[in-house]
């Protein structure tokens, strides 16, 4: 199952409570370095600008 199946089975079962995921590539570089923009209802709006940083996001509350 992909993860965007995975968010959108989420989203309809939580709808106020669901996280979405928004990632910026960078096409410029060979690496991927993504920068994810995720809002979710009860936190707003929060910019990584690292991978690091957003697995640490996720992983603080349980999305990963």
């Amino acid at each position: 199952m992909l993860e965007s199946e995975i968010a959108e089975i989420n989203r309809r079962l939580n709808p106020y409570y669901a996280i979405n995921e928004l990632t910026f590539y960078n096409m410029f570089e060979d690496e991927i370095d993504s920068i994810s923009l995720l809002y979710e209802p009860a936190l707003g709006k929060k910019l990584y600008k690292s991978l690091e940083d957003l697995n640490e996001f996720k992983r603080e509350n349980n999305l990963i």
